[in-house]
């Protein structure tokens, strides 16, 4: 939560074409952090054992595991759907500082709508599949500022001039916080076929 608070203080100063020097540093180490903490999180690390576990118990209640299926399949998508965005931007600003990229690719373009789409698909999904309701704070919690990020006013304030590092950065802050929440669910549901 902190790094996200410090991501939007420096997208707040950020807000010029070219964003200083030390503002740029920043962003490129918070996003090497989280790049790393990602790799440990990938879908397939961070799912895969729920998901088999669930599978190998899905005739006891064959809702729940189609339930398990249809997260985890959405979950890869989207993940795969914030990479090949990852992908673009770095292709388009190899550098990092382009202030400029980041809106023309992800606010009010058919990308940055697909990609909210598929986010937010991912968390109503999560949500709905989660058998003890009592862990929906907790669920809405993992999500973190994913809830306010994605509405259709908050996007562009995370994006609109946003440099390109910056911008790469809260796709993995996305990326970690969905790959966590599934995690979160497909316990739930593994836990329940117990």
């Amino acid at each position: 939560m902190k790094i996200l608070y410090y991501l939007l203080f420096v997208i707040n100063l950020a807000s010029c074409r070219s964003a200083p020097d030390p503002i740029l540093s920043a962003f490129k180490k918070v996003n090497r952090s989280v790049d790393s903490s990602n790799r440990h999180l990938s879908p397939e690390n961070a799912n895969a054992n729920y998901y088999s576990d669930i599978l190998l118990k899905a005739q006891k209640d064959t809702d729940l595991a189609a339930n398990a299926m249809e997260v985890y399949r959405q979950l890869l998508y989207t993940v795969a759907e914030i990479q090949e965005t990852r992908d673009i931007l770095q292709q388009k600003d190899s550098t990092g500082e382009n202030t400029a990229i980041a809106t023309h690719l992800l606010v009010h373009t058919p990308l940055g709508d697909s990609l909210r789409n598929a986010i937010d698909q991912t968390i109503q999904l999560c949500e709905k599949a989660l058998v003890d309701k009592k862990q929906l704070a907790v669920l809405d919690a993992t999500f973190g500022q994913t809830l306010e990020m994605i509405t259709p006013e908050g996007w562009p304030r995370y994006f609109k001039d946003t440099p390109t590092v910056g911008a790469l950065t809260l796709l993995s802050y996305l990326n970690g916080r969905l790959t966590n929440a599934a995690a979160l669910t497909l316990k739930d549901i593994d836990d329940h076929l117990k």
